[in-house]
């Protein structure tokens, strides 16, 4: 995987979160790109980084659970977004 630039970084979150606004796509689908592209992290990896089970990241991606906010605030972290 080539590493992104801080720029290309940038355009590629803004990317996400218009197709999020547009209503595209979801924040799970966001999290699971943002998590593959940006860091190039599988799911354990990933989870044990933000401190969340597998199980609660997958939830969380897959749109399925009912994760509290600071949860999912949490997942989101790493990439400076927070949920509100």
């Amino acid at each position: 995987m080539k590493e992104l630039s801080p720029l290309e970084r940038e355009a590629f979150l803004r990317d996400c979160l218009q197709d999020l606004l547009n209503g595209k796509t979801s924040e799970g689908k966001i999290l699971t790109r943002l998590r593959k592209k940006i860091l190039g992290m599988n799911q354990n990896d990933y989870a044990a980084l933000v401190g969340l089970s597998r199980r609660t990241l997958s939830d969380i991606e897959n749109d399925s659970g009912d994760q509290s906010l600071s949860v999912v605030t949490a997942a989101f972290k790493p990439f400076g977004l927070r949920l509100g």
